[in-house]
């Protein structure tokens, strides 16, 4: 298009018709003298201006025809690329996915099948030169007017924006609704973009109301959750205090007797009260865990930066003034630091240094070190022994309640250890795990991501 407008420009620029201007004149002027000068016969000369008058009415005429001849072919050719490109958009705009209207002065001027489609129109009949406000909601004529005046008055595109539209049966829908401006048929107007939204709306009122409904669950969930924890907390109470006292009585009642009847009683009947007194304690220590492994699931978390390295060090001093005869080499990395629980956290700390300490007993030089690695682009903690280790094969009931893997009699424990520091690992969102082999000592790795951005993970 734009050589064709610059090829019109060039034909018959006004120079050049200045200078066909000087020319006829300058003919004009001495063509009638030059004859005068060569003919004296005055009917001669008289017929000789007249053929010299329509000689110059010829060549102007040729001189025309070819000038405007090449201004017509242009204005042919322009219009029929005109024709051309009007035919092509409408045919992009035909078959587009997306509904398309134009818009002129409010009223509909041009409709795709997509847009016609979507209002339910028969025909363009149906919809063109109808105000465009016919098929809104009244609740949004008022912002439509405004954008209508922003597209065809101040010429500005117009933000996407969600409406309520109507069909041609009185039927809503949600539509989203963008648009710019654009001159349509020598009129000032815009290009309208519909896209159907009803089914992302209805979606979303589906997932409000499903949220609802999982929101009325969680409070359900979350009131039946604290009658559990009450009874959890009767249950602990009775066992704290209804259990304990039996306990303590059976264990009192055998210390009386063998050591008021001890003359009495053989070596058999004292060896009986030996393991009544021991079964009993054994009883209360369980009790105790049992009600640790209790608190451990119900207390809230109070997450600060902890010093792993430090408190390692102070139970390891601990163990080491517990049993001063035994010379245990242990190691510590230094600056070992997480965001956790401190005080569930010393319980996985004492928990798992007391094993190392416990397993390694028998070891020739016994070793404990604490340190932390990388594994798989995720920083992890571990507890490595060179005590007695185990079979992996039965590596899966190292973190139950009660599952033993060594016999009480050379390793006492309760079993219990163990599922108290996987429920606070995974409280804390991390993981536990362990490598060993038999007589070759055992790793404990564990993770601790930070809590206070994953949550509370209780299990």
């Amino acid at each position: 298009m734009p050589e064709i407008n610059s090829q019109l420009k060039s034909y018959i620029p006004s120079r050049t018709a200045i200078a066909y201007a000087l020319v006829a004149g300058i003919w004009i002027a001495f063509s009638d003298h030059l004859l005068a000068l060569l003919v004296d016969d005055p009917g001669t000369l008289i017929r000789l201006q007249t053929y010299k008058g329509w000689f110059f009415v010829l060549v102007t005429a040729i001189l025309l025809y070819f000038a405007l001849r090449k201004q017509v072919l242009l204005l042919e050719q322009k219009g029929r690329q005109l024709i051309l490109h009007e035919h092509q958009f409408r045919r992009l705009v035909d078959n587009a996915s997306l509904p398309i209207f134009i818009q002129t002065s409010g009223v509909f001027a041009y409709l795709n099948k997509q847009a016609l489609n979507l209002y339910g129109a028969a025909s363009p009949e149906n919809l063109l030169g109808r105000s465009v406000l016919e098929r809104v909601h009244p609740r949004h004529h008022q912002e439509v007017r405004a954008r209508i005046r922003l597209l065809n008055e101040a010429k500005e595109a117009v933000p996407s924006l969600e409406q309520t539209h109507l069909r041609l049966d009185g039927v809503e829908f949600f539509v989203d609704v963008s648009a710019a401006p654009f001159q349509f048929q020598g009129r000032h107007g815009a290009v309208v973009f519909v896209r159907d939204i009803t089914e992302k709306k209805r979606f979303e009122e589906e997932l409000r109301e499903l949220n609802q409904q999982l929101e009325l669950r969680v409070k359900e969930r979350t009131a039946r959750l604290e009658e559990v924890n009450q009874e959890l907390e009767a249950f602990s109470y009775s066992v704290s205090h209804d259990l304990r006292a039996p306990l303590r009585g059976i264990d009192g009642f055998s210390q009386a007797l063998l050591e008021d009847y001890h003359g009495q009683l053989d070596d058999q009947g004292r060896d009986y009260l030996d393991r009544v007194r021991k079964a009993s304690q054994r009883m209360g220590l369980l009790i105790d865990d049992l009600l640790k492994l209790s608190r451990v699931s119900r207390a809230e978390l109070s997450v600060t930066n902890v010093n792993l390295s430090q408190l390692t060090e102070d139970v390891l001093v601990g163990l080491s003034e517990s049993e001063p005869e035994r010379d245990v080499e242990t190691v510590v990395e230094q600056g070992l630091i997480a965001t956790a629980d401190p005080t569930l956290i010393l319980i996985v700390l004492e928990n798992l240094l007391d094993n190392a300490w416990k397993f390694t007993r028998y070891a020739h030089r016994p070793r404990v070190e604490f340190g932390r690695r990388m594994m798989s682009n995720e920083e992890v903690f571990f507890l490595k022994d060179n005590g007695v280790g185990f079979d992996m094969t039965y590596a899966g009931k190292l973190f139950t309640a009660f599952q033993r893997l060594h016999s009480l009699e050379r390793f006492p424990g309760t079993g219990i250890g163990l599922a108290t520091t996987t429920r606070i690992i995974r409280r804390h969102g991390g993981r536990i795990w362990a490598q060993a082999e038999p007589d070759k000592g055992a790793t404990f790795f564990f993770t601790l991501p930070d809590v206070s951005a994953v949550g509370d993970q209780l299990v």
